[in-house]
């Protein structure tokens, strides 16, 4: 989704597009500073600052009613900082290009606790489209690369109406594997951890599921 200049055309929670390179880092933290092209971040390995233009994507909640209000003032859009405010806990991901951190994706919304492990708080994330999900493992494609991930029971899924479909599941008392909520084509995008030449699904995120 391409937006005029800095103007950022915020989107639904959850529902974004898919960039065109696979593997990316992410990072949650803390905002202490927002401009007009850049954004920092209090990580876990301290203040990480990160550049964003029209092709940065912004999902936060209240975002879309900003865009809005934006749009009625004539404008063609909400600025970042009329959305994420100091203050906020995001997650940004990014590329390192040349030495400087590309924003792709800044999410806000996000519950950030100082006291949990670095590990937990940063990674590394890859979008594509499922083509296979069994109880133990995902695989998503993107252009013609394909990834697999181990899933388990810490592995969380997040996405549009995926908590009243567990809530469902839990009053019947059926098993809620993952084959329960992710299908193929679905578009996702996963954070994840790698030890032992294996790719660990850490969080799924559903971000547009097959129709």
């Amino acid at each position: 989704m391409k937006r005029a200049g800095l103007l950022l055309a915020v989107i639904a929670l959850l529902v974004v597009p898919l960039t065109a390179v696979a593997q990316e880092k992410w990072v949650r933290g803390e905002v202490t500073a927002v401009s007009g092209n850049s954004l920092t971040v209090k990580a876990a390995e301290g203040p990480m600052t990160f550049m964003f233009d029209e092709s940065t994507d912004v999902v936060a909640p209240g975002g879309a009613t900003a865009t809005r209000e934006a749009q009625k003032a004539g404008k063609e859009g909400a600025t970042l900082a009329q959305i994420i405010k100091v203050g906020d806990g995001v997650e940004v991901h990014y590329r390192d290009m040349a030495g400087k951190l590309h924003a792709t994706e800044i999410r806000g919304g996000i519950s950030v606790t100082a006291t949990a492990p670095a590990e937990v708080r940063k990674g590394s994330s890859a979008s594509g489209i499922v083509t296979a999900v069994s109880a133990g493992s995902i695989t998503i494609k993107s252009k013609d690369t394909e990834w697999t991930f181990t899933v388990d029971q810490k592995t969380a899924v997040i996405g549009r109406g995926i908590g009243t479909a567990a809530r469902e599941l839990e009053k019947k008392a059926a098993p809620q594997t993952i084959t329960e909520f992710l299908k193929q084509n679905d578009e996702v995008r996963v954070n994840y951890t790698e030890a032992g030449g294996k790719r660990h699904a850490d969080e799924i995120h559903v971000i547009r599921s097959a129709k």
